[in-house]
């Protein structure tokens, strides 16, 4: 019995684990899912910004230069113009490059500190990829030992039936030999006066 009582608390241990694993595994996918989204908001928020800066510019750069120091009707609104145009190419260079929205990284080390993701550095989207790799890995891993114990609790149960039910057939036909002994030996005492 003990041992049956062993199988169960190892089948309960793994059972937990298997589940830690899973919430970890949604976790991490939520995160990235998250922070992936929340680049996106910010990245088209700071475009759109960066458009209505470009615009209200554009028109007060316009609206100067036209009479002002410069003597040149386009100059200012040249420079206005290629300034902006110069971070609108070098953002979106950025997202190209990376094939992230800006600012991702930041939100994935904020959500990491949210879901209490533990790691000994610093959580990029690459980091979260890789750490649900290997949270998917022990996932497999705990389901193949899961099932392993399960296997081994069927089997350590029908041991312990077919032992009780042998001890059951043993102390019947102990307890049939001790009766015997017990009339023999009351019939030797009846014999003898």
């Amino acid at each position: 019995m003990g041992k049956l009582k062993q199988n169960l608390n190892d089948l309960s241990d793994e059972s937990q684990d298997l589940a830690k694993d899973y919430l970890k595994y949604i976790s991490l996918t939520a995160s990235k899912k998250l922070a992936l989204l929340i680049g996106v908001l910010v990245t088209t928020f700071l475009l759109s910004l960066i458009f209505l800066l470009v615009i209200t510019l554009v028109s007060f750069a316009l609206a100067g230069m036209l009479n002002t120091i410069l003597d040149s009707q386009f100059a200012g609104f040249g420079i206005v113009i290629g300034i902006y145009f110069l971070a609108i190419g070098l953002i979106i260079r950025h997202i190209y490059k990376t094939r992230a929205p800006l600012f991702s990284n930041m939100f994935v080390k904020i959500l990491a500190f949210i879901f209490e993701i533990d790691s000994d550095r610093p959580i990029t989207l690459e980091d979260i990829d890789a750490e649900k790799k290997l949270v998917k890995q022990k996932i497999a891993t705990d389901k193949t030992l899961l099932m392993t114990n399960i296997k081994l609790l069927k089997y350590t149960v029908l041991e312990t039936i077919i032992s009780e039910f042998l001890g059951f057939f043993a102390s019947r036909s102990k307890n049939k030999e001790e009766s015997e002994e017990e009339n023999k030996s009351s019939e030797e005492e009846n014999t003898n006066p």
